[in-house]
């Protein structure tokens, strides 16, 4: 098993990028227990960026509206961070100690940016209207995206690394019942907001299945936001899929 910890490369100047992609062999497609979370993030995380560069630079209630978003963004990116740390990294580690050691790392690191980026929105938030906020919009801006391209390279890593291990060990119905005890266990107050990223972030013929997942888990009224979000054509990206239960 020595192979797939060598293969996970992560942060840092002196390790090489990888010389190859794991894939499941050819004809055979498996469940990847990552991939419908990481697509959520990703989503909300890059849509969250570009709301950004987008934004204004006064303060105004448009520009807190972003900021908020922002923060979500990141809430979702840590709290799916968690699920992996406390659902997947046991399993993984018991058929292959120490593989996660460098994914961990990665989640450790994550989490101190995304402190620091979520005290400086707040601060920002906090600003009167009118305020000109450029010069701290640029640096904003840059910093967010280093988060973005971080958070999403971690993924991919992770899921080149882990994923191989997985799918020798798991068959495809128990990593599905691994995610789905994953997303029951989302925070509630990010719910609606994870499944509606999800739905946005899948092919159109899986959303039916997805959306009826969720039905029972969450109340009425954010079922039925979650349906309104979904049937919009078009969904600005600075008014993100946001319900606080």
């Amino acid at each position: 098993m020595d192979n797939y910890i060598r293969d996970f490369i992560y942060r840092g100047s002196e390790h090489v990028g990888p010389s190859h992609r794991v894939l499941p062999v050819a004809g055979a497609e498996r469940f990847d227990v990552y991939l419908a979370l990481h697509k959520a993030v990703r989503e909300s995380v890059q849509s969250s960026l570009s709301a950004l560069c987008r934004a204004a630079s006064a303060a105004s209630a448009e520009l807190r509206s972003v900021f908020g978003g922002a923060e979500v963004a990141i809430d979702l990116a840590e709290a799916v961070a968690d699920l992996e740390q406390r659902h997947l990294h046991p399993l993984i580690e018991s058929l292959s100690p120490e593989l996660t050691r460098h994914a961990a790392v990665d989640h450790v690191e994550g989490s101190t940016a995304a402190r620091e980026l979520c005290q400086r929105l707040q601060a920002l938030r906090n600003r009167p209207d009118g305020t000109e906020l450029r010069g701290e919009m640029a640096v904003l801006e840059s910093d967010f995206a280093a988060y973005s391209a971080d958070v999403t390279c971690h993924m991919q890593r992770e899921r080149e690394a882990h994923n191989p291990l997985l799918w020798l060990h798991e068959s495809d119905e128990e990593l599905q019942g691994l995610q789905r005890r994953m997303i029951d266990d989302v925070p509630l107050h990010l719910r609606c907001t994870l499944a509606a990223w999800m739905a946005r972030s899948v092919r159109p013929a899986d959303r039916p299945a997805l959306v009826a997942a969720v039905r029972h888990k969450v109340p009425t009224q954010a079922y039925d936001m979650l349906l309104d979000q979904l049937q919009m054509q078009s969904c600005p990206a600075s008014a993100p899929f946001v319900h606080t239960i």
